[in-house]
């Protein structure tokens, strides 16, 4: 199974993250405002455009440094992730434990045999998305426990950046 990021749900992730940023700055400057001015700053023409200028800028530079063409590969041999800068391969046989996402850490942690951690962000996928995930690597893992024998060949990290 092959599960890759689409675009929409990335371009809404880094639109949220520039909405926070925006959010920060403009409470930050309110609180000021009513501290030092006794006014309200967010109703004045200037500072509307300086949020408006802060969101057009913090959505530009996250978009440019975001991950892009994440693409996440589960066969029966074991995994591999894939982005524009990075490339990580290793089998299910090299894995050591693994923890599934929780309330308060929002990512796949695989843990290899040679002390590695490998983090797999559910916030790059759908819900479904993350679903499916889920109901493979529970499938693979519960298969390979019950067969007791692994017969499928080393994958190493190729190293490429």
């Amino acid at each position: 199974m092959v599960v890759q990021q689409s675009p929409t749900q990335r371009n809404q992730r880094i639109a949220a993250k520039a909405l926070y940023a925006t959010i920060g700055v403009a409470c930050g400057s309110e609180i000021y405002g009513l501290l030092h001015q006794q006014s309200l700053r967010i109703l004045t023409l200037e500072y509307g455009l300086l949020y408006a200028t802060s969101f057009v800028l913090a959505f530009t530079f996250v978009w440019l440094t975001a991950k892009r063409n994440v693409q996440i590969a589960i066969t029966k041999y074991g995994v591999e992730i894939s982005h524009d800068e990075d490339f990580v391969r290793f089998g299910w046989y090299e894995v050591k434990r693994i923890k599934p996402p929780l309330m308060l850490r929002r990512s796949w942690l695989f843990e290899l045999k040679n002390t590695k951690r490998i983090k797999i962000a559910t916030n790059y996928f759908s819900r479904q998305q993350n679903r499916e995930i889920k109901h493979l690597v529970a499938n693979i893992t519960k298969h390979n426990a019950s067969n007791g024998e692994i017969s499928h060949p080393r994958v190493v990290n190729s190293g490429r950046r």
